[in-house]
């Protein structure tokens, strides 16, 4: 009779124990909840000539009352659907209680990464891309990664083509010229360019002439466009006015450009 009674003690406390773990994992399980993502926005941060900044910002929801800590991991970019860009080296944000916080997340588009994997894309005015990774985090131990993505299109920048239609001298004197030169910029971005602050600097064979500026007329190049700039600068004897005077222009000169250009994602040095 006792061994009876001892072993129903038994199943009973067993019967007990089991019922209270599945209680706990059942309100466990009731208090898990999964933050997820709203809503990811890219921004341009800025570009130049070895690539293009990108920033993104991902609004969490955290459905619980306490802080939780996350990082983003395995994030990368992927163009015609191959991946030239990962990395899991992230700075760790904070999602507060009960409501929805931004997370943002610095990239890098590389020009160079872009010529490794394709010719046409390397050579293009803009590429689509798709942004993807998660944001690690632990919930009552329990490791969960929240998946974010983001497509869109980003720009290659492109610095303007020159070249020069007519050059022609005027208030002449024996020891310098104006010099008057009818030219054409071509933008070949898909935002537009502005020059104002671009000096030129031009070959003409005898004499090398450099300080020529936009009349001013034109201070900005359209998308895709081509303009025409009228350049003026002043060639002294020193410079070689003589032989130009002597030689003439022949052919077309060869015209660069330096200074800054404007885009709408901030001053670049050409």
């Amino acid at each position: 009779m006792r061994r009876k009674m001892k072993n129903f003690r038994i199943i009973t406390c067993t019967a007990i124990g089991i019922l209270f773990f599945l209680l706990s994992g059942c309100a466990t399980l009731g208090l898990f909840k999964r933050p997820w993502v709203e809503s990811v926005q890219a921004s341009i941060t800025g570009i130049d000539f070895t690539g293009v900044r990108l920033k993104l910002e991902m609004d969490v929801f955290n459905p619980h009352s306490f802080l939780i800590h996350a990082v983003p991991v395995q994030v990368g970019i992927a163009v015609k659907g191959k991946e030239i860009f990962k990395s899991d080296t992230a700075v760790e944000s904070s999602l507060l209680p009960n409501q929805t916080s931004t997370v943002s997340l610095p990239l890098k588009l590389a020009y160079a990464d872009l010529a490794k994997l394709d010719k046409d894309v390397s050579s293009a005015s803009q590429v689509d891309y798709l942004a993807y990774g998660a944001l690690k985090t632990h919930i009552f131990g329990t490791p969960v990664e929240i998946p974010f993505s983001r497509s869109g299109t980003l720009p290659i920048l492109r610095p303007p083509v020159l070249s020069t239609v007519k050059v022609q001298l005027a208030d002449v004197s024996l020891t310098k010229a104006r010099v008057i030169a009818d030219a054409e910029i071509e933008n070949p971005n898909v935002f537009d360019l502005g020059i104002k602050d671009l000096t030129f600097a031009m070959n003409l064979g005898s004499a090398q002439i450099t300080g020529l500026k936009p009349d001013g007329e034109t201070a900005t190049v359209t998308a895709g466009k081509r303009d025409r700039i009228i350049l003026t600068g002043e060639l002294s004897a020193g410079s070689g006015l003589i032989n130009v005077l002597m030689n003439g222009v022949s052919g077309h000169p060869e015209l660069a450009a330096s200074g800054y250009l404007q885009t709408p994602y901030g001053e670049i040095k050409l």
